[in-house]
């Protein structure tokens, strides 16, 4: 079984990445007041997992993560 989202943005953050105070997870946005993920390094699992999990997250995201189906890919459950 897989679990699918689409990542896109259709009103982009204008906030200075390289302005924003580091957190354990990628920085944190004084204008808004929320902690924005950094998930230009992240697989497609990863993005699932993160994105799924918190509804209303704010995120740093190359072009080639967006506009297309990321996937989960989930194990069957074997024994």
């Amino acid at each position: 079984m897989k679990k699918s989202i689409v990542i896109s943005i259709p009103e982009p953050c204008h906030e200075d990445w390289a302005k924003m105070s580091a957190t354990e997870k990628g920085k944190f946005c004084s204008v808004c007041t929320k902690e924005v993920f950094d998930l230009t390094t992240k697989t497609d699992e990863e993005l699932v997992k993160i994105l799924t999990k918190s509804k209303n997250a704010c995120g740093r995201v190359k072009k080639s993560q967006l506009n297309r189906e990321v996937n989960l890919a989930r194990k069957s459950g074997q024994s």
